[in-house]
């Protein structure tokens, strides 16, 4: 008897737990069902009520019967009965995950409203741009493309992701109304050769070349092509299989940052993409995040192509032929067209006239020397340029050499003042450099000596030459990413370089680390100040350490010192320097990390106002008044030190109000010719941002 009252006391528990989660489940679909038509009911009157606020002239509202042939952001499409268009929803892929939104477009296709359904945007960053009547959303009314849409600043992801369902609507528009959306025609990579065919698909035989791609017995070849860092084309192919699946990609990457981006195609990160069924399936690669988020796309580009591919029509073989090399515009046609009827008298390294100069100069692009002819009036001011890019890659770095780049250099005083062309960054970098040059060598060439000695366009180490009796030599250091970096320069009698060494540690090995190279040491030779050397693209931090360590040196000499001489006061934490992923593009010349949409910082306790300072044509300060989230509300910025007329502007409002609302530098662009201290007010603010946040 008493066993089985032990077995019943075991066993009661479990049957009383029974009965509760039958009786609470029964209760539960009770209540489901009493309130599921209810939910469904209020979801339903506030989306009738979103149709009303983006749409306000429309009623009537009924579903589309078919979202078939749409964009595949649309996921529903609701016609107003009255005939004042539509509006669409749309999904796209934020940077806190997907994004839902809806959006009015009238009868005559121009948007009248949006709102956001469904967001997981970071809180004061990514939410700007989702927020009922933002910025963002305001600028979007009246629209008919989105040609124009401007991104909010710090927050690019989430701006990105609702320019792209802003396009989706304008798109699925198009369509609805009877219209239809021409695909892009993708061509081949431009390294990609009848090796890698037979490599990637072995035993091939039969290759056929088709609009998009190429069709062979062994499986399938497809195009594509997506947007990487800086607005370079990244182009793609992505070989098929008999079966369709994915067996390896040729990759056109040379729009990137040789070193960074270009690290995205390596074999190690491309032989991910084997046998995959979506580029989503592949992480970004450290370091190269723009890059290979645009291999990524095109991936999913060449998925969705396959099929149309498959069946393409084929192309004319014979017809296809390598793009001529761009030829520069002839010296004499440029000096007709400046000076009509002079004549004038060669000289070495250019042409000289009592009405004008003309000064060739060579600097190293991506495929080799860029050649430039610089223009100048008879009172020295540069009148145009004409340039001889044929040893850059057509399509690409010949894009530099078009007139509507190079017409930014009449007036300058310095090539440094003309931003680098977007996708062509070597080659304008060549063309920027060969202009310095030319101003450089100007006299020289008019009193018909020809260009001074330069350092060495090549990789090649220059030799040093041995110090004469009044050389000095100078020895400094500056603080660069991971430490010191020392360096010890000799200056001839007459203040030029002639010879730099850089030793540094405790920089990044294979980025920093370049900042020691001869390849970057020798740019220093032969001139007299630092600020005539770029920044090393890729080690902005460490080359910037070599710079001001340089120019501490260069201080020390004129004062008719020698020896060691303690380095110049740091004014500001130097920003961070490694090549992880970043979210929101900056405008350098890398593919460096910024700070990127993640979580806001803990608030601090009060608003703040931090002075801070960084190195433009001389030292540039600026005062930041932050608020007790991060965000700035007020600058003020001290450009005394910068050239009049030039580097002063970026005092001026116009300017300094792009800060306001932003949390840091990293969303406002430089001003276009003052791109030295519009960096150097970007990279204090920056400072100024790091050390709020570290208080």
């Amino acid at each position: 008897m008493k066993k089985e009252n032990s077995s019943f006391s075991l066993v009661s528990p479990i049957i009383v737990l029974v009965l509760i989660g039958a009786i609470v489940t029964g209760a539960l679909a009770v209540t489901n069902k009493i309130t599921a038509p209810i939910i469904a009911e209020q979801q339903a009157k506030a989306a009738e009520a979103a149709k009303q606020v983006v749409l306000p002239g429309g009623s009537d509202f009924a579903p589309a019967e078919s979202l078939e042939g749409l964009p595949s952001a649309v996921t529903a499409v609701d016609v107003a009965g009255n005939g004042a268009g539509y509006v669409i929803t749309t999904t796209t892929k934020g940077f806190g995950g997907d994004i839902q939104a809806m959006f009015g477009i009238d009868s005559s296709g121009a948007i009248t409203g949006s709102k956001v359904l469904v967001q997981g945007e970071t809180e004061g960053i990514g939410s700007k741009v989702v927020a009922d009547g933002s910025p963002f959303q305001a600028q979007l009314i009246g629209m008919t493309d989105a040609a124009n849409i401007q991104a909010t600043s710090g927050a690019t992801v989430s701006s990105n992701a609702m320019t792209n369902a802003v396009k989706a609507v304008f798109d699925a528009y198009v369509i609805l109304n009877g219209g239809t959306i021409e695909a892009p025609v993708y061509t081949a990579p431009a390294n990609l050769t009848d090796d890698d065919v037979s490599a990637l698909l072995p035993g091939v035989s039969s290759i056929t070349e088709v609009v998009g791609g190429k069709v062979t017995d062994k499986g399938t070849v497809v195009y594509a092509a997506a947007e990487g860092f800086g607005g370079g084309m990244v182009n793609v192919a992505v070989f098929f299989d008999e079966s369709d699946a994915i067996v390896g990609l040729v990759v056109d990457a040379s729009t990137q940052t040789p070193g960074i981006g270009t690290l995205a195609t390596e074999p190690s990160y491309l032989e991910q993409f084997a046998g995959v069924a979506s580029g989503d399936a592949v992480d970004v690669c450290a370091g190269a995040t723009f890059t290979s988020t645009a291999i990524k796309d095109a991936v999913n580009i060449a998925i969705a192509n396959l099929a149309a591919v498959k069946v393409a029509e084929e192309v004319d073989v014979s017809a296809i032929a390598p793009v001529e090399p761009v030829e520069s515009e002839a010296p004499a046609d440029l000096l007709e067209q400046f000076f009509p009827g002079v004549t004038f008298t060669d000289v070495p390294d250019g042409k000289i006239s009592d009405q004008g100069t003309l000064v060739t100069a060579s600097a190293q692009g991506f495929g080799g020397l860029v050649k430039v002819d610089v223009y100048f009036d008879d009172k020295d001011n540069i009148l145009g340029l004409s340039v001889d890019a044929s040893t850059e890659t057509p399509g690409i770095g010949s894009n530099a050499a078009e007139s509507s780049y190079l017409e930014q250099f009449a007036g300058v005083k310095s090539g440094d003042d003309v931003d680098v062309c977007a996708g062509a960054t070597l080659t304008s970098t060549a063309i920027k450099n060969a202009v310095n040059i030319a101003l450089e060598n100007l006299d020289s060439v008019k009193a018909g000596n020809g260009l001074a000695a330069a350092p060495a366009e090549s990789e090649e180490p220059v030799e040093s030459v041995a110090p004469a009796a009044d050389d000095v030599t100078i020895s400094t250091s500056a603080q660069g990413f991971g430490g010191q970096v020392s360096i010890t320069v000799t200056f001839g009698a007459d203040g030029a370089i002639k010879s730099l060494s850089v030793d540094a540690p405790k920089e990044t090995q294979g980025i920093g680390s370049r900042a020691a190279e001869s390849s970057y040491t020798n740019k220093f030779v032969g001139v007299k100040s630092a600020d005539t050397v770029d920044a090393l693209s890729g080690a902005t931090i460490s080359s910037t350490a070599v710079k001001t360590a340089v120019n501490t040196a260069v201080k020390a000499f004129k004062s008719g010192k020698s020896g060691s001489v303690p380095p110049a006061p740091v004014e500001t934490a130097a920003p961070v320097e490694t090549p992880a992923p970043v979210e929101t593009p900056v405008p350098v010349e890398t593919e460096a990390p910024a700070p990127s949409e993640a979580p806001a910082e803990a608030p601090a306790a009060e608003p703040k106002t931090i002075t801070a300072s960084a190195q433009g044509m001389g030292e540039v300060k600026v005062t930041v008044t932050f608020d007790a989230n991060g965000v700035i509300t007020a600058l003020s910025v001290d450009t005394s030190n910068e050239t009049p007329g030039l580097g002063t502007q970026c005092s001026e409002s116009g300017f300094t109000g792009k800060f306001i609302g932003a949390s840091n530098a990293d969303g406002v662009d430089a001003i276009s010719g003052v791109t030295i201290t519009s960096d150097a007010v970007k990279a204090a603010v920056n400072s100024a941002a790091a050390q709020f946040k570290n208080q």
